[in-house]
């Protein structure tokens, strides 16, 4: 498991994304507390980027605003890898893009997201 704030821009701004900082079966994405919630809206490597998503303010403490992948098969390789880390050395590749976001209001934000193995 690894966590990561990331400042997330306005709506009015280009989308933030997110790299895969591990080998990732799943992620899940809230705002920080530490702000007001704007609510987020977002976009998926499944179509290319293209079709954009919006999720509300956050609901009871904890409770993840977008979860993607597989919440029991997490850590046992069994789950579908949902995105590499950077690669180097002979087959050198960047890190796969996970999620895209943005604020829902022109407001910035910032989120807090945990991936799993």
């Amino acid at each position: 498991m690894q966590e990561q704030l990331v400042a997330v821009n306005g709506s009015g701004g280009a989308y933030v994304s997110v790299p895969a900082p591990m080998f990732t079966r799943m992620f899940t994405v809230r705002e920080d507390e530490a702000g007001t919630p704007q609510g987020l809206t977002y976009q998926l490597p499944d179509d290319n980027f293209v079709n954009t998503y919006t999720v509300g303010t956050p609901g009871s403490p904890d409770q993840p605003q977008i979860t993607r992948g597989h919440v029991s098969m997490t850590g046992n390789a069994m789950a579908p890898l949902l995105g590499l880390p950077t690669q180097t050395g002979l087959q050198a590749r960047a890190a796969d893009t996970l999620i895209k976001l943005r604020s829902k209001t022109v407001t910035a934000t910032s989120v807090r997201i945990v991936f799993y193995d």
